[in-house]
Parts: C-alpha cells; sequence; structure tokens
C-alpha cells in the first residue's frame, strides 16, 4: 500500500506543478470583465446581491454577488436571449491542460429553454461550444469542463454564456468562473501575435493605422521578424520587418498603415494580424483574432449605435404628452474612434400613428461625462443644428433628420438633445422608437415630458434617467487620407 499511495503522489505532483489559476471572477466587483450582449428581448445578464429576486439553487461554493438571466424577474410578456462574453481575450499561448469552471443553477419551464457555454480561440471570430442545457433543469451544480482541445497554446481565447427563454420563464444563473491551466513545454523561439487594434470604419482613399501587438512567449530573445496586417483572404495590406530585440516575456506593439485604395469595394472585411519568425516552433499563436471593418465610399459613412429591439415611447421624442426632452450620450467608443462632420442622423420607429410635419429642435455637443445622473447638460452648452418639421411614418420604419448645420465631431464622448417644441395636441402611447440598453452605462440618457409645463432646454427639469437610448445612426462626411474637408 504504501508503494501505491507513493506512486500516486508521485503523478498527482507531475500533473499539477505548474498548474496556475488564469481567470477567476465572482462577480463581487461587478461585470467589468464581460460584455453583456442582448440578442433579442427584454431580460439581460444582470448581477444579483442578497437578497435574490429569486430562489436560485446555487452549489456550496456560490455566495454574495451572483449572475442570471433571469427571464422570471424580466416580468411577463417578455423574452430573454444574452450573451455574457469575456470583454478581453485570454493569452493561452504557453498553457494546456486548461479547465473551465463556474457554479450554475439553470432552471428550465420548456423544452425550448437553452444555455451554450462556447470558447474561442481567435477573438471571437469562431466558437466551439463545450456545453449545452437543452430544455431541462440543471440545478445546483458545480461545472468542470476541459477545454483544451480548443484554445491550449492559443492567445486569443474568449468564453461566453449564451441563455435563449423565449417567453416568462426561469432563469440560468452563474457564479466563481475561473479558468486554470498548466504551464506546457516553453519553446526556445516562440513569437505570438496577441492582439489587433484600430478603427472599424474606413473610407476608400484613406489610410488607417492599425495597432498590432506580439509577445515573446519563448526562452530566447529574438532579432529578426516580421509583422503582417492581413485581409481574411491572405491579401498583405501592410508589413513591418523588425530587426530589434524582444526578449523573453516582453510585449511590443507595431503601428502598420493600410493605405485603402480608392477602388475598394465597400463592405465589411475581417483583418488580422501576423507575426512571422523563421524556425518559430509554435506557428499556432502567430496570428492575431479578425477584426471586422466596414469599408464606405470615398467621404461618407454611417455608424448605427445601438440595434435592440424594445419599443418605448420616452426617446427621442415622445408624443403622449403635449412636449418632450431628451438627452442621450452617444459614448466615443460607440462610434468607432472616428472623428469628421455629422450630417444627418436617424432613428428607427413602429408608430400607429402617422405623423408628418412636426416641429423638432436637435442640439450637440461633446463631453468627457460618462453619465447625466447628476443632471442635464444645458442647450446653451451644446450647439444647435436642426430646428424644422420632420415626418413620422407608421409602421415599422425609419426617421431621417438631415441637419440644418453639420456638426464637426472631434471624438469625445457625443450629446445629443432633442426637443419636441409644446403642441396642442397629444397623440396614441403606440408611437415607439426602437431602443437598446447598457447596464453598465446606467443613465446615459434623461428625459422630460409634459402637458402643463413649457419644457426649456437651456434651463431643464430634472427629469429622469436610465439606461435605455434609441438605436441610431449617424451619417458623416470625411475627407479622403483622414482631413475633414466640410459638408458637400
Amino acid at each position: 500500500m504504501k508503494k501505491v499511495y507513493f506512486v500516486i503522489i508521485f503523478v498527482m505532483l507531475v500533473t499539477y506543478a505548474n498548474s496556475e489559476l488564469i481567470f477567476f471572477d465572482d462577480f463581487e466587483a461587478g461585470l467589468g470583465n464581460w460584455n453583456v450582449i442582448n440578442n433579442g428581448g427584454v431580460g439581460l445578464w444582470t448581477i444579483y446581491s442578497p437578497p435574490y429576486p429569486n430562489s436560485y439553487t446555487m452549489p456550496p461554493t456560490s455566495s454574495g454577488n451572483v449572475c442570471s438571466a433571469d427571464s422570471d424577474e424580466a416580468g411577463s410578456g417578455t423574452t430573454t436571449d444574452t450573451t455574457l462574453e469575456l470583454a478581453t481575450p485570454i493569452d493561452m499561448s504557453t498553457y494546456t491542460d486548461i479547465i473551465l469552471e463556474f457554479d450554475s443553477d439553470f432552471y428550465a419551464i420548456n423544452t425550448d429553454d437553452y444555455c451554450y457555454v462556447d470558447v474561442s480561440s481567435d477573438g471571437g471570430s469562431t466558437w466551439n461550444n463545450v456545453l449545452t442545457y437543452a430544455g431541462v433543469s440543471v440545478r445546483q451544480t458545480h461545472e468542470t469542463l476541459d477545454i483544451t482541445e480548443f484554445v491550449e497554446l492559443q492567445s486569443n481565447v474568449l468564453v461566453r454564456f449564451h441563455s435563449v427563454q423565449p417567453g416568462w420563464d426561469w432563469w440560468w444563473t452563474i457564479d466563481n468562473i475561473e479558468i486554470n491551466a498548466e504551464i506546457s513545454i516553453i519553446y526556445d523561439n516562440n513569437l505570438a501575435a496577441l492582439s489587433i487594434a484600430g478603427s472599424t470604419i474606413v473610407n476608400a482613399g484613406n489610410t488607417e493605422n492599425y495597432e498590432i501587438t506580439i509577445k515573446n512567449v519563448g526562452n530566447n530573445p529574438q532579432d529578426e521578424y516580421s509583422v503582417t496586417l492581413k485581409k481574411e483572404n491572405g491579401e498583405i495590406l501592410s508589413t513591418v520587418d523588425v530587426n530589434q530585440t524582444i526578449e523573453p516575456q516582453e510585449v511590443v506593439t507595431y503601428i502598420l498603415t493600410w493605405n485603402v485604395p480608392s477602388d475598394e469595394p465597400e463592405g465589411s472585411v475581417n483583418i488580422f494580424g501576423e507575426v512571422f519568425l523563421e524556425g518559430d516552433e509554435n506557428p499556432a499563436n502567430n496570428i492575431t483574432g479578425y477584426l471586422s471593418v466596414q469599408v464606405f465610399p470615398q467621404g461618407i459613412f454611417e455608424i448605427t449605435v445601438g440595434d435592440g429591439t424594445e419599443l418605448n415611447n420616452r426617446t427621442p421624442v415622445c408624443f403622449q404628452y403635449l412636449n418632450s426632452l431628451t438627452e442621450m450620450l452617444y459614448f466615443s467608443e460607440e462610434l468607432g474612434g472616428v472623428t469628421g462632420m455629422i450630417t444627418a442622423l436617424t432613428f428607427y420607429n413602429d408608430f400607429t400613428t402617422n405623423l408628418m410635419h412636426k416641429p423638432v429642435q436637435v442640439w450637440m455637443g461633446e463631453t468627457t461625462q460618462t453619465n447625466l445622473t447628476d443632471g442635464w447638460i444645458p442647450s446653451t452648452s451644446l450647439t444647435q443644428v436642426f430646428d424644422g418639421f420632420v415626418n413620422f411614418p407608421a409602421g415599422n420604419s425609419f426617421v431621417t433628420i438631415n441637419l440644418d448645420f453639420p456638426y464637426m465631431y472631434e471624438g469625445d464622448n457625443l450629446v445629443l438633445m432633442v426637443f419636441r417644441p409644446m403642441d396642442s395636441q397629444v397623440y396614441g402611447s403606440l408611437d415607439n422608437f426602437y431602443h437598446d440598453e447598457t447596464l453598465e452605462m446606467l443613465d446615459r440618457t434623461r428625459y422630460e415630458r409634459d402637458d402643463v409645463i413649457v419644457l426649456d432646454p437651456a434651463n431643464p427639469p430634472e427629469g429622469w434617467g436610465f439606461e435605455k437610448f434609441p438605436n441610431t445612426t449617424f451619417t458623416f462626411y470625411q475627407g479622403a487620407m483622414g482631413d475633414i474637408e466640410g459638408y458637400v
């Protein structure tokens, strides 16, 4: 028995001696590690603290905050289709034997309730399913998933949790997400491409810069390699040959320039970064994930913020009251980090009433604020860009406002104020606009509407704040080569 016992201990030491905790989140610090995605419906992944809104049956290891896609809490008549996705890829380029663990409580009500756990090795361009709950409750479990075959030795690893509950159903609640792995054999010569960053909106004829970050994950310093920017089809857009030393574990970012041809086809294209080292012993980690880039004709492009399906009559214009005032923030990262002249904006509506030739006023500005919790930014601090009449067609349609005075957007958080002056008539409560929401960005919108008080954009009343905002498309004009040429 002693001999057997000794052998078992020896094997365990060999197996786990190099094990590391790569990632852990118990949601006590919020949702900062995650992106919450609304694929359709109302219910979203949300953090709940005790006392929970429902009787979650979690394993004993779970306590404090949990994260739940709680369809029951969303309320009667709602649906839930939401994804919780890691916001930042994890570099697993030197790891193998990778285990994903989490606490879980899936309470199904119908056979069409599904839950999926997926992993990606290329920054989210493609996904592999590693666990599915299909229409049957799986309560009070601690899941342990071996994801090695999908993500070992990869540098752009993501994990996502996708909950589909197409009715007023129950919930999927999770906690204590962790990833453990073992350090693999360290290669002597091994460069890894970690990430690509840059504009996701380009114009034909322009020049765009992209940052490609690499890391030396081998034992040896390297002083002769190349970094390349490519399209998904393999077309080379830019290359830099490097003759400077990168030490083991050192991370370096290179800027590569894409001179976009004037005849570049309009549409979406995936680009990525690649590092090449002669004699690289692990080429599996040589490329980044894909960055999806939208190509527009020279000078003109559109950016849409929000793709929600919730119908709401509060913003940007409310016809249920005699006058209304709304102010929204659109964040720099949502606008793709671009600059340019905003010439028009479009909202998306579903009206029962055909409302033609209605007076509307619009102001724009920029701010470093990330919320409107402390109150409005008054119109006196903004620039008026429209004062005229707008048509709001009945049915599922859109409302485009061509600005009287195009706004020169310089890249900060955009402030948009929309005012419906006092009218003599109110209309139905079912004249709605499509809205999205960002639970991590509370009070990005303020609104007020009234039948008696004449609202003053220069001195707004306190109003109400919430995280919802109307799906909005901004039309930009931007001159070739990145220079702002003005409005045509």
